[in-house]
């Protein structure tokens, strides 16, 4: 089982009792044996706030934050781990949270959403620029049915880790794994879509070509890995986006892997495909740099 070492959980929801995502890490660090902690936020003072004097301010803060705190170490009691640490930041949440990483050498962060529209906006903005893997859970998280998605142009690594990841999230919860390599076959403008300069017989042939090599390179990804649970595999020639949301909702994944785009660098962002994929997406979701 692919194993984590310092984890942290960063609430999105203001719900009074432990969320899903609060028991699952819990669960995941003693199976890993990981150091686990909660990141809240406070958000910015809002302008009627900043027209109190400064003493005034300090204590409203100090009360907030305090209050915050103790709600999340409720969640924490709720979860059997009272003694879990909890901080509480404030000011840009994917700020706080990616320094949080890079101070504390988090290697899994795990975000506490709900379904509202701002807690997928923030979501997002974290899963942008977070330097380590970011774990979306929604509300109704179980993790039997596990979907991950893998190019192998991305990089063996990449892809192994991805691999990794998913067999361990299905044999900690005894459920199902499905792989995915999804490929679009360049077009053009000659006409009837097919590749400039091409005709019927060329495409045939050039489809055939590309087929073979994605089929070559994704046997080759999946021979890397010992998997704990043995998967199905799906090679689809068509928008990845589309494919990966397609057999999402064929097999009722309950949780989806995935790279983010061809780079590591998160200030380039997610990659287009993945951002479709966190988009439309109504499962958990693993992003994994």
């Amino acid at each position: 089982m692919r194993r984590f070492r310092n984890i942290v959980v960063v609430p999105l929801t203001n719900r009074p009792e432990a969320p899903p995502a609060l028991r699952e890490a819990v669960a995941l660090a003693r199976t890993s044996g990981a150091e686990l902690r909660i990141l809240g936020h406070m958000p910015s003072p809002r302008p009627c706030e900043t027209s109190l004097d400064l003493e005034e301010l300090r204590q409203f803060l100090e009360a907030s934050t305090a209050a915050h705190a103790e709600r999340l170490a409720g969640w924490a009691r709720d979860v059997g781990e009272p003694g879990l640490h909890i901080d509480v930041a404030s000011g840009s949440l994917p700020l706080d949270v990616a320094t949080s990483v890079r101070d504390s050498g988090h290697d899994l962060v795990v975000i506490a959403s709900d379904d509202s529209p701002e807690s997928a906006a923030a979501a997002r903005r974290i899963l942008r620029s977070c330097p380590c893997p970011v774990w979306l859970t929604r509300p109704s998280f179980t993790g039997s049915r596990v979907l991950a998605a893998i190019d192998p142009d991305h990089g063996t690594e990449r892809n192994q880790l991805i691999l990794e990841l998913a067999s361990s999230q299905a044999e900690l919860h005894n459920g199902a794994l499905s792989v995915i390599h999804a490929w679009d076959l360049p077009t053009g403008a000659a006409g009837e879509g097919t590749p400039t300069g091409l005709g019927r017989s060329g495409l045939s042939t050039l489809a055939s070509a590309v087929e073979a090599a994605h089929n070559s390179a994704f046997a080759a990804a999946m021979g890397e890995v010992s998997f704990a649970v043995p998967p199905t595999t799906h090679l689809v020639d068509g928008s990845p986006a589309r494919a990966i949301r397609g057999l999402s909702v064929l097999y009722r994944s309950d949780l989806l892997v995935v790279g983010a785009g061809a780079w590591n660098t998160p200030e380039l962002g997610l990659g287009s495909t993945t951002e479709q994929v966190v988009a439309e997406s109504e499962s958990s979701v693993l992003v994994v740099r």
